[in-house]
């Protein structure tokens, strides 16, 4: 099972908590940077970010994060908006393995529940399938994946940060 959590903490070192963050399993999703400033003084710079981990690393990560002088708070989020930001999880996962990206329909034929996500165990009338077109374009929107046309049709390509 996975828990949807808010770091919060200044932009030094971000790299270092986004990559422990993949390490373990998870996701950082949305990662905001909020630069502080009075007049024409620089004050603070802090990023937000918006991440998916394993349940049983919560300790861990808030640990690292207390390290780094930030936070993680985990929100108050409902079930279905749950369900459709720890799918992305799963299909940043898919389409990771194929770089060449994937077509809606070969997503729908690859994604057996119970997924790795466990959404359809945690949820037992939900499944990742249900929620499809909104999460695709949820992650179109976050900038984490791209679609391309091509003679298939729409292909849905993993973004690949420099």
């Amino acid at each position: 099972m996975y828990q949807i959590t808010i770091y919060s903490g200044g932009i030094y070192k971000f790299n270092e908590f986004q990559e422990f963050v993949d390490d373990l399993g998870g996701l950082v999703l949305k990662r905001d940077k909020l630069h502080l400033s009075r007049g024409d003084y620089f004050l603070a710079e802090e990023v937000h970010a918006l991440t998916i981990i394993p349940v049983e690393e919560i300790s861990n990560v808030d640990l690292l994060a207390k390290n780094l002088k930030g936070t993680l708070n985990i929100p108050e989020i409902d079930k279905l908006n749950k369900i459709k930001i720890v799918s992305c999880l799963e299909l940043h996962n898919l389409l990771s393995e194929y770089g060449e990206g994937l077509t809606k329909e070969a997503i729908e034929n690859k994604i057996k529940c119970p997924c790795s996500s466990k959404i359809c165990l945690e949820y037992q009338d939900d499944c990742i399938l249900n929620y499809l077109d909104e999460i695709l374009e949820g992650m179109l929107q976050m900038e984490i994946i791209q679609e391309k046309k091509d003679k298939k049709g729409i292909i849905y390509q993993i973004i690949i940060n420099p």
